[in-house]
């Protein structure tokens, strides 16, 4: 019996856009836990580039798991420090 991964990205999982501060944290715990990420080139995405496709399973995990949702938290946080003084840098 073969099993087919499902993967989906955070617009189709959430029904909503993501965000790029959830975007990051997302794709930054998928990273550590070492998650296959699949790719898909979408013409009509407002992004110019790829969108990222993570299995369900994992999104699911990543939405419901306390400690994850922590650390998912901790991310979002981080990326919006980086980007803060990203910002202050260019003025």
């Amino acid at each position: 019996m073969t099993t087919t991964l499902e993967f989906q990205s955070l617009y189709e999982y959430l029904s909503r856009p993501a965000g790029s501060a959830l975007g990051y944290a997302i794709a930054t715990r998928a990273k550590k836990h070492k998650e296959p990420i699949h790719y898909k080139d979408e013409p009509a995405s407002p992004y110019p580039r790829p969108i990222s496709m993570y299995r369900v399973e994992f999104l699911q995990k990543a939405f419901s798991d306390p400690s994850m949702k922590t650390l998912i938290d901790k991310d979002v946080q981080e990326y919006r420090v980086k980007r803060a003084k990203k910002v202050n840098i260019k003025k």
